[in-house]
């Protein structure tokens, strides 16, 4: 992407949200305007995934030390494998890229406010189980689940290792076991006003109407945003 181009798609994201153009003052050049607009422009309301890949490509060789600036990279590298997926639909590059995600955000044990490193390991997995390779998907759920590390009771490991069980179960029809692990999975997700107390009435319920039960678990943790201790 040249700079003209850059002020273009600059210019659609100001006019069609409510984000700044100061925002992007530095230009081009700014490693981190780069990744804000390709984010911007990847949004499902947006959907202008072609520009935010190219944008995302741009700093894959970016040399990072401090932890927000890590975290900005691992992020940028997972919506680069996201992209790569729905443009391309090739898993195993998605994967690639997923994978570099996952060495940049666990290069530091720091806690970040936006990235989960479950979810990240949750898309390789995700993509593993299309090309055919759920075997080896779910020896991993199952190594990260033998490594949970019990100081922390929100770890979003362990809640995404859990949910891909139960979205693979479920996928498959065995809805006993996907509630089952769907459960298991919200013992490690950060508590919310009443969470745990609608989930116990959901659980408990949960032989009334099985299938609206797992729709309603997991209506139950679309938070916009949570906070993971690990």
């Amino acid at each position: 992407m040249n700079n003209s181009e850059f002020e273009k798609w600059v210019d659609y994201i100001v006019e069609k949200t409510a984000m700044p153009k100061a925002f992007f003052e530095n230009g081009i050049n700014d490693w981190k305007a780069r990744i804000l607009l390709g984010r911007a422009l990847s949004r499902k309301n947006i959907n202008k995934l072609d520009p935010a890949m190219d944008l995302y490509y741009s700093i894959v060789d970016i040399e990072v030390t401090e932890p927000e600036d890590i975290e900005n990279k691992a992020w940028a590298l997972w919506e680069l494998g996201l992209c790569i997926w729905h443009i391309e639909e090739d898993a195993n590059k998605a994967i690639k890229y997923i994978d570099m995600s996952i060495q940049v955000a666990e290069y530091i044990p720091d806690k970040f406010p936006f990235v989960e490193r479950g979810e990240l390991w949750y898309d390789r997995w995700w993509l593993l189980n299309h090309i055919d390779q759920a075997d080896k998907a779910m020896l991993e759920v199952n190594q990260k689940i033998s490594e949970r590390d019990v100081r922390f009771k929100n770890n979003s490991y362990l809640y995404y290792s859990y949910r891909f069980k139960a979205d693979l179960s479920y996928k498959i029809g065995d809805i006993d076991q996907a509630l089952a692990f769907l459960y298991q999975a919200l013992a490690y997700f950060p508590e919310g006003d009443n969470t745990i107390a609608n989930l116990q009435q959901l659980w408990e319920n949960r032989n009334n109407d099985k299938e609206k039960t797992y729709k309603e678990m997991d209506e139950l943790i679309q938070h916009p945003h949570v906070c993971w201790e690990i």
